[in-house]
């Protein structure tokens, strides 16, 4: 079960790394695109999701 926990850690810290940046290079670069926008608010939405899932998931192991 160990396991399965650090997968869930690796995968939100790999697309927070991942969304972060493009979302502020798409903020700077175009404010007016807003589809990439809302994709790339969306991956974060999506890591920030897992990490919460990764953290509850360890508390309650421990």
């Amino acid at each position: 079960m160990k396991k399965l926990h650090l997968l869930f850690i690796f995968i939100s810290i790999f697309f927070f790394s991942v969304a972060a940046p493009s979302l502020i290079c798409t903020t700077i670069v175009s404010i007016s695109d807003t589809d990439e926008f809302l994709l790339d608010l969306s991956l974060m939405a999506i890591s920030a999701t897992a990490a919460f899932i990764a953290i509850a998931a360890k508390q309650n192991d421990d």
